[in-house]
């Protein structure tokens, strides 16, 4: 197989349809497509069923209800492509792309391809809310040249076009196994250090922005829910797993030093922004989980 893409389901109904058309109609047969059910309740299971009957690169993984991270561990461990994909199950991926990404790591045998996505929405609602982040490529600035990833991330930086998402990358199964690139169980935003650890230990990034993914903005993703204490309790994680990984860097490398700054201000920035819209009795709750 040339490309795993791997989908977590949970209480994905409404959209799996949609996802999983936008996948098995791309030019490529050599593809598998791992879906991860995390205990759905709905009718995910049932519609991942029905597509497996008419698609033999279809494989379908059930667990107990453990959350985004298991379940894309999960899928990883079943994973034969030379390059993996993370999809969400209400997302879109663009027509033909999976092929035309694969291409390029294969010419330039890359660890991680990085592009760009848009945003869009359904509702009403949301659409009023988010108006600013719809149908625009998140992507303006791509790389000339093969980086290594320190290089990489100074460059997406500088260019305020650094992002964490997995959903929009490409990463060679083989390096994600050597150097055990795994999602922490528990948390949401697990991107964000996941993503970092990988570019760090990357030799070969390349950043494109070409349009790969659609990304569904509705009330029930994480973007569209009401704040909790913990999804800040989870951002806070990610400030203590990012202060480990920068003990680690060489701090006579200036790249690192600047790197290591911008990295660790943008995550406190965003555990500040979350716990500010916390109310008293959640920011007293999400406090004492400190003290213990």
């Amino acid at each position: 197989m040339k490309v795993s893409i791997i989908i977590p389901v949970f209480n994905a109904g409404k959209y799996l349809q949609k996802c999983l058309e936008s996948i098995l109609i791309q030019d490529s047969t050599e593809i598998e497509i791992i879906c991860v059910d995390d205990g759905s309740t709905d009718d995910s299971l049932d519609i991942l069923h029905r597509y497996e009957k008419h698609f033999c690169n279809m494989k379908i993984i059930k667990q107990c209800h453990e959350g985004l991270s298991v379940a894309r561990n999960n899928g990883l461990l079943l994973a034969t492509g030379e390059y993996i994909f993370y999809v969400d199950a209400d997302d879109l991926v663009e027509k033909n792309f999976i092929l035309y990404a694969y291409n390029i790591c294969a010419k330039k045998d890359l660890d991680v391809l990085l592009f760009s996505f848009e945003n869009f929405c359904n509702e009403d609602c949301m659409r009023i809310k988010y108006g600013d982040r719809l149908k625009t490529p998140k992507r303006t600035y791509e790389f000339n040249n093969v980086l290594d990833g320190k290089q990489a991330i100074v460059q997406l930086i500088r260019n305020n076009e650094y992002y964490n998402m997995v959903w929009i990358q490409f990463v060679k199964r083989s390096f994600v196994l050597k150097e055990n690139l795994y999602f922490k169980k528990g948390i949401v935003f697990e991107d964000v250090v996941y993503t970092y650890r990988m570019l760090l230990l990357s030799e070969k990034v390349l950043c494109i922005k070409t349009v790969g993914y659609k990304k569904r903005i509705h009330s029930e993703s994480i973007c569209g829910s009401k704040e909790s204490v913990e999804k800040v309790s989870s951002l806070w994680d990610n400030c203590k797993e990012i202060e480990k990984i920068n003990l680690l860097l060489d701090e006579k490398d200036v790249s690192y030093m600047y790197i290591k700054n911008e990295i660790e201000n943008r995550v406190k920035a965003q555990f500040v922004l979350h716990y500010d819209r916390l109310n008293d009795s959640q920011k007293e709750i999400f406090n004492n989980t400190l003290k213990v």
